[in-house]
């Protein structure tokens, strides 16, 4: 009897602590499952929503490499500032965006076109 009362001690500590891991397991994945991007679809599936919110924007564009081309009316400014907001708002959102350009509307055949989609007039990368 005296060598079974250590033993049940030790098969006691074991599944307590067993069961301790599990838990803490299961803490990391769901930390884990909850800072992950969204997948390329679910992320322009969200921009739909996003995007009709936001006044100034004609136009936006999200890339199968996560460059998001928003276009808006040029006032002369620089629009690295509002290419970081979006950014900001990428990874608030989680969204599949590594970068943002932002194009002047209707500069798609612009002689000065950055590229196809037009002329780049603010940029920020979102990493």
């Amino acid at each position: 009897m005296k060598k079974i009362i250590p033993f049940i001690f030790l098969l006691l500590i074991l599944f307590w602590c067993v069961g301790r891991k599990g838990k803490d397991a299961g803490a990391k994945t769901e930390t884990s499952i909850s800072s992950t991007k969204l997948s390329h679809y679910e992320s322009i599936d969200r921009l739909k929503d996003i995007m009709e919110t936001e006044k100034q924007v004609k136009d936006y564009t999200l890339t199968d490499v996560g460059v998001l081309y928003v276009s808006v009316e040029a006032d002369g400014t620089n629009r690295n500032g509002l290419a970081e907001y979006f950014c900001q708002l990428a990874k608030d959102e989680r969204l599949s965006v590594n970068r943002v350009r932002i194009i002047r509307v209707g500069s798609q055949t612009d002689p000065d076109r950055t590229n196809a989609y037009g002329v780049v007039i603010g940029e920020s990368w979102c990493n």
